[in-house]
């Protein structure tokens, strides 16, 4: 497969899974920005073998953000979050993984990146909901010198709930330490039918805001 071949398998077609916004739907973070009505929280992610990253978490009258605690089991884990309106509905969830790529050309990685996303964190989801569907995979625009590829699709949760799925690779240039992060998303209080709906969500934009701290500058830890 080419790098072309890469790029163009990012279309995303999630239509059929992302009803149409109910009246229980909550407004999109990119608008309340745009109005002034988003909050953020700076927050330092750290993992022993790995570089400081810190992340902006928004947040609005309607939606919280709660970091939750995580497990001493779950070692690959680092951060997660879930977003919930006031009445405590989860709008969606947002967990930072950790793990390796080798060190090769951009584009060897994008590739390496996108199996992992595929064999391991889409067949997880798999395996705990038989019924998942994989819809799109491909890399991810950014423009802050991370490289990016994403896998996108849905499931069925055991109460019958349909989400939809993003996970996303990230990774720094000489460095073989990456971050996966692991998004699940509500599409009837959050409607996603394009790449531009996953980026305007609570999630997608803690994810845009995600960065690697620099040394003499890192800014505070919660």
């Amino acid at each position: 497969m080419t790098a072309r071949a890469l790029a163009l398998a990012v279309a995303v077609a999630l239509a059929p899974v992302a009803q149409a916004q109910q009246d229980d739907g909550v407004a999109r973070p990119n608008l309340l920005a745009a109005m002034g009505l988003l909050d953020s929280e700076e927050a330092t992610v750290r993992h022993p073998q790995y570089p400081d990253f810190a992340i902006s978490v928004p947040s609005s009258d309607e939606v919280t953000a709660e970091r939750l605690d995580v497990p001493q089991n779950e070692e690959d884990v680092i951060a997660s979050w879930e977003f919930r309106t006031g009445e405590g509905a989860v709008v969606e969830t947002l967990t930072l993984t950790v793990a390796r790529i080798d060190l090769a050309e951009p584009v060897l990685r994008q590739f390496a990146m996108a199996n992992l996303l595929v064999l391991r964190s889409y067949a997880e989801i798999a395996r705990r909901f038989p019924g998942a569907r994989l819809i799109a995979f491909g890399p991810v625009e950014r423009e802050d010198g991370l490289s990016a590829v994403q896998t996108v699709g849905n499931f069925e949760t055991g109460d019958g709930r349909a989400l939809v799925f993003r996970h996303v690779g990230l990774m720094a240039e000489g460095r073989e330490q990456a971050l996966v992060a692991i998004v699940n998303i509500d599409p009837e209080r959050m409607p996603v039918r394009s790449d531009d709906d996953l980026v305007d969500t609570f999630a997608g934009r803690a994810l845009e805001s995600l960065r690697l701290v620099e040394e003499d500058g890192a800014p505070p830890a919660e």
